[in-house]
């Protein structure tokens, strides 16, 4: 159930371990003690450098920045939903 409601929702996971922390307007409070708090899943040395090189290209081509976005996005809910 909560696998299925994180492949239709990408704000499941951080509502579920977080909620309490939701601002006004829907905005979300996400700093670095959420980051740590966060579980990393196992990537492989070829899946880190992926999402390294789309992130650092986010930095540098704004022109293709949400497809970038989607991609990474895209990368982390995979290695997420394959634990």
């Amino acid at each position: 159930m909560q696998s299925e409601k994180l492949r239709s929702d990408p704000k499941f996971l951080y509502r579920l371990m977080f909620g309490s922390l939701s601002l006004a307007g829907g905005y979300m409070r996400f700093g670095p003690p959420q980051l740590r708090a966060l579980p990393v899943p196992g990537a492989s040395e070829a899946e880190k450098k992926e999402v390294s090189d789309l992130v650092l290209r986010c930095g540098r081509e704004a022109e293709d920045m949400d497809e970038l976005q989607e991609r990474v996005e895209e990368l982390a809910r995979q290695l997420y939903l394959r634990q």
